[in-house]
């Protein structure tokens, strides 16, 4: 790397860390991915051939060592086609969906729904592997009665099957599918041949690119990849399990190992590792250090970014600042001036150490570098803090929670309204029993009045 350097304590601890969250492309497959095809009569035949046309190019863009596959057609009931247990040669499969025939029939989306959760209980089995539905309908479940899905949506919760629905034509109930989906699960399309390629018509999104989940598992949203072809492959991004075409799965260029590869620039040159096809890592050198009580000591030094951009003769100042999940558990920022400086990180986690330069006529220049401090292991209160604070993270963003939280309040809504009603009707029955009383006592004077004018004429 040219510019900053940087000297670490404890490099074998740092450098297991990094080894305890490399990815193998050698691994095994980390995901189940079960593709439901719509073959009921609405489709058509040559709708029909473009939708086995985009499930092929699908299904073939995870990679072997990413996915286990499977495809199953639906109408009048639900076959499968191809089994997460079967062959995964992706050669195959293009040839099985290649093969399906168009069988016309009702829409019995439950159907096929029971039938891929079947494949899931019975071909994924590990639980940290991501299981995902993607189903493709031109059509309400139908009979809605006997097919609606709604009610499955706890079992595939249950099973953390995530689910996305790709919708075609204009005819279709969103709510009939949106129930089984996470927020923002639902695709929509003019027709089958548009999904994913055709986005655009005069300048306006033939459908709407609804927030999808990560078809290609290279931890980047497909809505931020849909219209993207980064390495011209003729893949679009979201399908592409390398976007940068360099022989580097996406997902293993995550060199922070912080399951975000947008913040990964190894070589500080503005484009992030995933999309960069010419990658230079910088190098750490790191020397052992006595001190217990500090976490790590850092040397750092500006020498080599000094001399390349002519401010030999200088003011140098550092920016240290942590990245941290919570201002609990952060060390404050702190500047250190020089061009070589010492510095004690008092907290475990990854810092920015940026290098600002300026000289006597005010032209400056700045450069910056990761630092990882894990000297020893947190304490038992910061594990605590940070285990509540992410638990607070999850309720405040879980789509799934705000959702519930939204029904409860409709709940609410709905109780206090029916309360309402409840008042006034006790109200206005408190106002009819007060003038029934009030009629019977005029009721009781115009008697007693009838009887004194009968007593006068019996008298006269």
């Amino acid at each position: 790397m040219k510019g900053v350097t940087v000297k670490l304590i404890r490099h074998s601890i740092y450098a297991c860390f990094s080894c305890l969250f490399a990815f193998s492309v050698n691994a095994a497959p980390s995901a189940n991915v079960v593709i439901l095809m719509d073959a009921s009569g609405s489709v058509g035949d040559e709708a029909f051939e473009d939708e086995k046309r985009y499930v092929a190019e699908l299904a073939s863009s995870y990679q072997l060592e990413q996915a286990q596959v499977g495809v199953i057609r639906y109408s009048t009931g639900a076959q499968v086609i191809h089994s997460l247990g079967d062959n995964q040669d992706r050669d195959a499969l293009a040839s099985k969906i290649a093969e399906t025939e168009f069988v016309k029939g009702r829409t019995h989306t439950r159907t096929a729904v029971e039938l891929a959760m079947d494949e899931f209980d019975m071909y994924s089995l590990d639980p940290n592997h991501k299981r995902i539905l993607v189903l493709l309908t031109d059509g309400n479940p139908y009979p809605l009665e006997t097919q609606g899905v709604c009610d499955l949506a706890g079992a595939l919760n249950a099973r953390s099957i995530s689910t996305v629905a790709i919708l075609v034509g204009p005819s279709i109930n969103q709510g009939n599918l949106s129930c089984i989906t996470e927020e923002g699960g639902l695709v929509l399309s003019n027709d089958f041949s548009q999904i994913g390629h055709d986005m655009s018509d005069g300048g306006h999104a033939t459908f709407k690119p609804a927030l999808l989940h990560d078809f290609d598992l290279d931890s980047l949203h497909n809505n931020d990849e849909l219209l993207t072809d980064s390495d011209f492959d003729g893949l679009p991004d979201y399908i592409d399990s390398d976007d940068d075409g360099d022989g580097v799965l996406t997902l293993a260029e995550d060199s922070n190992a912080d399951g975000n590869v947008l913040n990964d620039d190894s070589d500080r040159d503005g484009i992030a590792d995933y999309l960069d096809s010419e990658v230079t890592p910088f190098a750490v050198d790191a020397v052992a250090g006595p001190d217990q009580y500090v976490l790590d000591r850092v040397t750092l030094s500006g020498y080599n970014s000094t001399v390349e951009a002519g401010f030999e003769n200088a003011e140098f100042t550092w920016t240290i600042e942590q990245k941290c999940m919570s201002d609990m558990l952060c060390e404050p920022a702190f500047d250190v001036n020089g061009v070589v400086v010492d510095i004690e990180l008092a907290s475990q986690g990854e810092y920015i150490a940026t290098l600002f330069i300026e000289d006597v006529n005010g032209v400056s220049h700045s450069d910056s570098l990761r630092i990882a401090a894990y000297g020893h292991a947190y304490t038992q209160e910061q594990v605590d803090a940070m285990i509540a604070a992410a638990i607070a993270d999850y309720k405040a963003n879980d789509p799934r929670l705000q959702r519930k939280k939204h029904k409860i309040e409709r709940l609410k809504k709905r109780l206090h309204k029916k309360k309402t009603r409840q008042q006034v009707l006790e109200s206005w029955v408190e106002t009819l029993k007060s003038r029934i009383v009030a009629l019977k006592q005029r009721l009781d004077i115009e008697k007693e009045r009838r009887l004194i004018l009968l007593e006068r004429q019996a008298q006269n």
